[in-house]
């Protein structure tokens, strides 16, 4: 006797899709397409360059206190700073400030001219 698991409503849904034969089985060349760009995929995380740096051991202190509060490894939170870095995600403190600076003051000039 087969043993069965108990499905949650989305997977009792899927279940009964299948059984009314509602799909139908995708084209080989479709399926492939899908295994080659799962592959691609794949061998792009792979591509990892090694990067050895030096840096002063009160930095290192401060990055690895930082990950252990935000439960990571220490290199993963320095590869994930360098990467927002590089991709423009990164912003600098004063930046933030300078916006918010100005949209608070245009919230107020906004206030102002509703209150006359």
């Amino acid at each position: 006797m087969k043993k069965r698991f108990k499905l949650t409503k989305e997977e009792k849904e899927i279940e009964k899709s299948l059984n009314s034969r509602e799909w139908i089985e995708a084209p080989n060349a479709l399926k492939q397409e899908i295994v080659q760009a799962a592959q691609q995929g794949v061998a792009s995380r792979k591509r990892e360059a090694r990067v050895n740096i030096r840096l002063m051991q009160g930095t290192v202190d401060i990055i690895r206190r930082k990950a252990e509060e935000e439960g990571l490894g220490y290199q993963t939170l320095m590869s994930s700073v360098l990467h927002k870095y590089a991709a423009g995600r990164l912003v600098e403190k004063n930046v933030i400030d300078e916006v918010a600076t100005e949209i608070a003051s245009k919230v107020q000039a906004q206030g102002k001219k509703k209150a006359s």
